[in-house]
C-alpha cells in the first residue's frame, strides 16, 4: 500500500495521537465488558473482595486498600443510584481493565511516533487493541470482582507517565510533574495489588537509569516521583485504621505492629515454593507453555513480542520483563496450576502491552503490501476469536453457581446450624450473604482453614454470642479445635459440604441435600440434591464462564466421594457423569444402589486446580470397573480421551 499522505508528527508529550479513535475504542470496549460482566459474587477471591468492599473492612493478606476504598466508595454511590453493590465491583474491575487501552496506545505512540510508510492504520491502533481486549485471556479478569485490573492500569499509567517524562527533556518543570504522576501511580498500584507494582517496578528501572546514566534524565528529577510515592503509599494506612473496627471482617484483625507485620508480610500464605531452575521450576514451566497454547495465550504473545520487535525496540525489555518476571514468579509454587484464574488476572499486565504490539505487527503488514496486512490482520482476529470462551458462546452475566450453592446450603440447615466449610468458593460466598445480604444469621459458618486464626474465633464468637465457650489452645491443631468447639455447642447440628471434612475432624458423615450431616447415616437414603444443581448449570452455562466448569466438576467429584463413603454406588456414579456434555446415554441401573462403603481412587491434581470431565469420566469408569461392567467402563474411558482432545 502507498499513498502520497505525509505521515503525521509525533504527538505533543501530554496527548494521543488519535484521541478520538482512542477514547472510542475504550468506551465500546467498556460497553462489551459490561455487558457481559458478572452479575453476581462469583469465586476465588470475588466474594471475599466484594465483602470488604461493601463493609470496609480488610481482605486477605498482603492487602488491597485501594481496591477496598475505591470499591466502597462505588457502592455508596451504587445506592443512592438504586445500583446493586455486586455489579458495581464487577463494574469497577471492567471499567478499570478498558481505560487500561488508553495509558497503552499513549505508550505506542511515542514508542513507535514513526508511522508506517503511508501513515494510514496509525489511526486503527486504539481499535486493533480493543480487539485484542475480547481475547478470553484479556476479558476474563475484566468480567469478574478483583483487584488486577484496577493494579493494572496504574501499572500502566505509571509507564505512561514515565513515558511522557522522557519526552519532555526541555521543559524541566513538566518533566518533574510527570515523574510525581508516575511515582503516584507506581504506589497507588502496591494498594490493588503488591506484586503486580513490584513487576512494574522492575520493567521501568532499566529504561529508567539508562536515562539517569546518560544524564537524558537528570538525578533530581527523582525527587518528586519519591514524593509523590510517599504519599501514595499513605493508602496502606487504610488496613489498621479499618482493622479497628470490632463489627467488620478484618482478615488479622492487623491494629498492633506484630499482627500489621504478619498481615504484610504475608505469614498466612508462607506455601512451598521450588527453586529457579530446579528440575521443578523447569516442570512448571513447561506446564504453562503447554497450557498457555492451549488457551490461545501463548499465540498472543507471539504477535505481541514480534509487533515490538518490529516497530518498537525501545519497549521490548519493559514488556518482556513484565511477561518474564509473572511467569518466573508463580511457576516457583508447589504445586503449579497453570489454569488457575489468577494468573491471567497476573498476566493481564504484560498482556495488554502484548496486546499493543500485535496492533503494531498489523501497521507494519500495512507498509508490506495487501497479501501481508490480509494475512497479519487475519491472524491476530483468529487468535482473539478463536481463545476460549469464544465471544459468542460467552455466559458470564448468567452465571450465579456460587450463589445457588451457597444460599441453597443455608435454606436447608435447621435453625442455629453449624456449617463447616474449606474450600474458597464455600467459605467467601456464605460469609457475604450473612454479613452483607442478612441471610441466615443464626448460622454458624465455620471456614476450616481460618480456624487456626484467633480472629476468626473473636469475630463468631460477636455474631454469635450465645454460643458455648470451649479451649480453644490445646493440643491437635485446628482439627482438635473444632472438635472441641462443635463438641461444646450442644443442641447444635454440625454440617459440613464434603465428607472428607467431617473425616478430617474425626466424624462420620451423611448426605443431606447439598451438604452432609456429621452424624450417622439412618436407614433411609437420604437426596443428593447437589449433583442435579451441578447438571442444570453446567447445561445453562457450558464452557462460558471460565472456571465455573471446572468448579462444577469439583463439586460433582466431592459429591461422588462422600456417597462412595456411604457405599452409594449408584448415586456416586450419577454425580460423576450427570453433568458431562456429550455424553452417550449411560444407564446406572447396571451399577448395584447400596454396596460396603468404598473410596475412589486418587487422581493427579489437574492443572487448573479444580476438576474436570475427564477427571470424572474416568472415575466413572474406575466405578463401572469396580461394579464388573467392563464395557461400560471401557465406554467411559474412551469418551474421556475423546474429550481430552
Amino acid at each position: 500500500m502507498t499513498g502520497s499522505t505525509p505521515p503525521p508528527p509525533p504527538p505533543p508529550t501530554w496527548a494521543l495521537a488519535h484521541p478520538r479513535h482512542t477514547w472510542a475504542a475504550c468506551a465500546l470496549l467498556a460497553v462489551y465488558y459490561l455487558a457481559t460482566m458478572s452479575r453476581d459474587m462469583g469465586f476465588y477471591d470475588s466474594p471475599e473482595l466484594a465483602l470488604v468492599a461493601v463493609q470496609g473492612g480488610v481482605g486477605h493478606p498482603i492487602g488491597q486498600p485501594l481496591h477496598t476504598l475505591l470499591g466502597h466508595a462505588l457502592v455508596g454511590l451504587g445506592g443512592l443510584l438504586g445500583v446493586a453493590p455486586l455489579l458495581c465491583l464487577n463494574a469497577l474491575s471492567a471499567l478499570a481493565c478498558a481505560l487500561t487501552l488508553v495509558p497503552v496506545v499513549y505508550v505506542l505512540d511515542h514508542a513507535a511516533s514513526r508511522p508506517p510508510s503511508d501513515g494510514v492504520l496509525t489511526w486503527a491502533r486504539p481499535w486493533l487493541i480493543a480487539l485484542v481486549g475480547v481475547h478470553g485471556a484479556v476479558w476474563e479478569p475484566a468480567t469478574r470482582i478483583e483487584v488486577y485490573p484496577l493494579g493494572t492500569l496504574l501499572g500502566a499509567l505509571s509507564v505512561a507517565f514515565l513515558t511522557a517524562a522522557f519526552a519532555a527533556p526541555e521543559r524541566p518543570a513538566l518533566r518533574h510533574r510527570y515523574m510525581a504522576a508516575a511515582g503516584l501511580a507506581l504506589a497507588l498500584t502496591t494498594g490493588a495489588n503488591a506484586l503486580t507494582a513490584c513487576f512494574f517496578a522492575l520493567a521501568m528501572a532499566p529504561a529508567t537509569l539508562r536515562a539517569l546514566v546518560q544524564r537524558t534524565l537528570p538525578w533530581r528529577a527523582l525527587l518528586p516521583a519519591i514524593a509523590a510515592a510517599l504519599v501514595g503509599m499513605l493508602v496502606w494506612a487504610y488496613v489498621p485504621l479499618a482493622a479497628r473496627d470490632p463489627d467488620v471482617v478484618a482478615w488479622g484483625r492487623p491494629v498492633d505492629w506484630p499482627s500489621l507485620r504478619a498481615y504484610l508480610s504475608g505469614a498466612d500464605f508462607s506455601g512451598k515454593s521450588v527453586g529457579l531452575g530446579s528440575a521443578e521450576f523447569l516442570a512448571h514451566l513447561r506446564a504453562f507453555a503447554e497450557w498457555s497454547l492451549r488457551a490461545g495465550v501463548l499465540p498472543l504473545v507471539a504477535l505481541g513480542f514480534v509487533g515490538f520487535g518490529l516497530r518498537a525496540r525501545a519497549q521490548l525489555p519493559l514488556v518482556a520483563t513484565l511477561f518474564v518476571a509473572n511467569v518466573c514468579w508463580y511457576a516457583r509454587y508447589d504445586p503449579f496450576s497453570p489454569g488457575v484464574l489468577d494468573y491471567l488476572g497476573y498476566l493481564g499486565a504484560p498482556l495488554w502491552f502484548l496486546a499493543g504490539g500485535a496492533a503494531l505487527l498489523v501497521e507494519w503488514s500495512a507498509s508490506r503490501g495487501r497479501v501481508v496486512l490480509v494475512a497479519a490482520a487475519s491472524a491476530l482476529l483468529a487468535v482473539t476469536l478463536l481463545a476460549s470462551p469464544s465471544p459468542l458462546a460467552r455466559s458470564r452475566a448468567r452465571d450465579q453457581v456460587t450463589r445457588e450453592l451457597s444460599a441453597g446450603a443455608l435454606a436447608e440447615l435447621p435453625r442455629d446450624a453449624v456449617l463447616v466449610v474449606e474450600a474458597d468458593h464455600w467459605a467467601a460466598p456464605l460469609m457475604y450473604l450473612q454479613e452483607v445480604e442478612g441471610q441466615r444469621p443464626d448460622v454458624v459458618v465455620l471456614p476450616l482453614g481460618l480456624a487456626s486464626s484467633s480472629w476468626l474465633w473473636e469475630l463468631l464468637y460477636r455474631r454469635h454470642p450465645d454460643l458455648r465457650p470451649f479451649q480453644v489452645r490445646g493440643p491437635g491443631g485446628r482439627e482438635a479445635r473444632v472438635r472441641r468447639f462443635l463438641s461444646a455447642q450442644v443442641g447444635r447440628a454440625a454440617f459440613t459440604n464434603e465428607a472428607r471434612i467431617a473425616a478430617q475432624l474425626g466424624l462420620p458423615s451423611c448426605v443431606v441435600g447439598l451438604l452432609s450431616v456429621m452424624a450417622p447415616c439412618g436407614v433411609d437414603v437420604q437426596p443428593d440434591t447437589l449433583s442435579p444443581l451441578v447438571a442444570s448449570a453446567r447445561a445453562a452455562l457450558q464452557d462460558g464462564s471460565p472456571g465455573t466448569a471446572g468448579l462444577l466438576a469439583w463439586e460433582a467429584e466431592n459429591r461422588a466421594r462422600s456417597l462412595a463413603n456411604e457405599g452409594r454406588a449408584r448415586d456416586a456414579f450419577h454425580a460423576l457423569t450427570c453433568a458431562v456434555p456429550g455424553l452417550p446415554q449411560l444407564s446406572s441401573e447396571a451399577l448395584p444402589e447400596r454396596v460396603p462403603p468404598f473410596e475412589l481412587p486418587v487422581l493427579a491434581p489437574e492443572p487448573d486446580a479444580m476438576g474436570s470431565d475427564q477427571r470424572n469420566l474416568f472415575l466413572a469408569a474406575a466405578l463401572a470397573a469396580r461394579a464388573q461392567q467392563p464395557a461400560m467402563a471401557q465406554r467411559l474411558r474412551d469418551h474421556a480421551a475423546f474429550a481430552a482432545r
